[in-house]
């Protein structure tokens, strides 16, 4: 699904400054994001980023898009979409070590309001000078009869 980004009424953001890990990596943040680095022996790792709510309790999670950088292998595997203790979006990435966007299919979304939204993603971090800088997630957000133009 590709849908206009100026049709989404609504968009909820975190900054990197917000990114908080799990133990297995390092996450420093600085003035151009969260860089997250392995602690060895550790090759993967996950992070989770709070965002905040749409204003509307009926928007439907529409697309995903993070702002990221890897370096020496670093890369996001994957994205999850949590709304308190609720799964709606698990997807796999393919190109994790840039700047990508999902536009999730709206059958791939479970539909429930939007609240206590959290963003996990989970990285792989092959080598001791692996990493991944996260500038941004944002996430947009329309109602269900928006119209798929692609």
């Amino acid at each position: 699904m590709i849908m206009k980004p100026d049709e989404l009424p609504y968009h909820s953001s975190a900054e990197g400054s917000a990114v908080k890990g799990d133990g297995r990596s390092t996450v420093t943040h600085g003035q151009d994001g969260a860089k997250i680095t392995p602690i060895p022996p550790n090759t993967t790792s996950q992070v989770s980023v709070p965002v905040p709510n749409p204003p509307s309790n009926t928007a439907r999670l529409m697309r995903a898009k993070v702002e990221c950088s890897g370096s020496n292998g670093g890369t996001i595997t994957q994205l999850q979409v949590v709304y308190g203790n609720e799964n709606i979006l698990t997807t796999s990435v393919p190109d994790g070590d840039v700047v990508f966007e999902i536009c999730p299919d709206i059958s791939d979304i479970l539909d429930s309001e939007p609240h206590d939204i959290e963003v996990i993603l989970k990285l792989s971090l092959p080598h001791h000078n692996s990493s991944i800088m996260i500038q941004s997630i944002t996430l947009g957000f329309g109602e269900s009869t928006l119209e798929d133009i692609g």
